[in-house]
């Protein structure tokens, strides 16, 4: 009981929020509105559903976080970085772990293609950090090691540019060196079915190899 009253309290200091543009807490979103929903209802959103506790959702459910969920590497962290303030002082973390390594992957009613969608574009201008951005990234490599001629037909529908991005993400990391078997057994995988990404994945990883041998001298 004294949880839900805990995520009631956030949840309402969310809606306050952006009615009380003199306060000092940390809660401090954009106005505008994001694809048709603005930004403190999708926080609203992911917070309550979050408060569920599940790793099943209804269909309305899944069609709700999926559509509160960010839309772009920028925008991921602004809703993860940052504390939201309760009302007794305490500030809680929307819960990345739980929307990109339970609740994502186990979407049943979101099309496999908007899924890998939102995933690549989530990807692109990002760089490794840990915590948030790691978990993020985890999510990707789970999800496009196996759904590999979904991705390989999405990809090949993004500017070059975009894909080079896209994989520079994938291997990111302070030691890329530790992926060399992953990425021996995931070249082959996307060669089968689309030698242009796998060329384009592997001129990635063999760059960032490369940059990562030079910064070690």
């Amino acid at each position: 009981m004294n949880h839900k009253i805990v995520y009631f309290v956030v949840l309402v200091t969310i809606l306050s929020c952006g009615n009380n543009q003199d306060n000092n807490n940390s809660f401090a979103l954009k106005k505008e509105s994001i694809d048709s929903m603005s930004v403190n209802k999708r926080i609203y959103m992911l917070f309550e559903i979050e408060n569920k506790q599940t790793f099943l959702l209804s269909e309305e459910e899944e069609n709700n976080f999926f559509g509160a969920l960010p839309n772009s590497f920028e925008e991921f962290k602004e809703f993860y970085e940052r504390s939201y303030q309760l009302d007794d002082g305490r500030n809680l973390y929307l819960s990345y772990d739980h929307h990109f390594l339970i609740l994502l992957p186990n979407l049943y009613y979101i099309e496999k293609v908007e899924i890998l969608k939102k995933l690549i574009n989530l990807s692109l201008n990002g760089n490794w950090d840990a915590d948030q951005i790691s978990a993020l990234q985890r999510c990707i490599q789970f999800k496009f090691a196996v759904e590999v001629k979904a991705a390989c037909d999405i990809l090949s529908g993004f500017p070059e540019t975009e894909i080079l991005k896209f994989w520079v993400f994938y291997f990111d990391g302070p030691h890329p060196e530790n992926y060399q078997k992953d990425f021996e057994e995931l070249y082959q995988r996307y060669r089968t079915e689309n030698v242009e990404i796998a060329e384009l994945m592997k001129r990635t990883y063999t760059e960032l190899l490369r940059n990562s041998e030079a910064h070690a001298h």
